[in-house]
Formats: C-alpha cells, sequence, structure tokens
C-alpha cells in the first residue's frame, strides 16, 4: 500500500505546522530555511501553504533545520511505519 498524496498530506499536516511554528519561533525565513536545506523558497512556501507534499526525507531534512525537537520527527517516521503490515517483526 503505497500513500496517496491526499493521505500523506493529512499525516503532515501537524508536522508542516511544526515546522512553521518552529521556523518562525527562530526567526527563520522560509528563504534561509530552503537555502540550509537545497530547495527553492518557493517549494518551502508551496508545502507550508498545502499545496505540495514533501517526500518523508526532504519533511524530515525542513523539520531538522528549522528547529523541531528530534522527538517530533521521530514519531513522524513510526506513525507512518505503523501504517503498513510488516512481515518480519
Amino acid at each position: 500500500m503505497i500513500l496517496s498524496p491526499k493521505k500523506k498530506q493529512q499525516i503532515y499536516t501537524p508536522y508542516i505546522r511544526a515546522l512553521q511554528s518552529a521556523r518562525k519561533e527562530n526567526d527563520l525565513s522560509q528563504a534561509a530555511l530552503a537555502e540550509a536545506v537545497g530547495l527553492s523558497s518557493k517549494y518551502v512556501t508551496l508545502i507550508e501553504s498545502h499545496k505540495r507534499v514533501p517526500s518523508l526525507d526532504c519533511l524530515l531534512a525542513l523539520l531538522a533545520q528549522s528547529g523541531v525537537q528530534r522527538s517530533l520527527a521521530h514519531n513522524l517516521v513510526e506513525e507512518i511505519m505503523d501504517r503498513f503490515e510488516w512481515l518480519a517483526q
């Protein structure tokens, strides 16, 4: 089962909100965050406005560079992993 963009958006919404909050708390502009991660500022704007769904690695890079706590990012990975049936435990 591959997650649809709509389902990813639902899953990622709290993390994108956390990204925005941390970025603003750390007085980091979208352009500065984008540069730190190697993205265009337009793409970061599209992500934050929920018009684009980033890949997991892109989202994690944004979270890390914006100042979000690692534990929150870790929860995202676990939440996504829990949506799949694992053959080996």
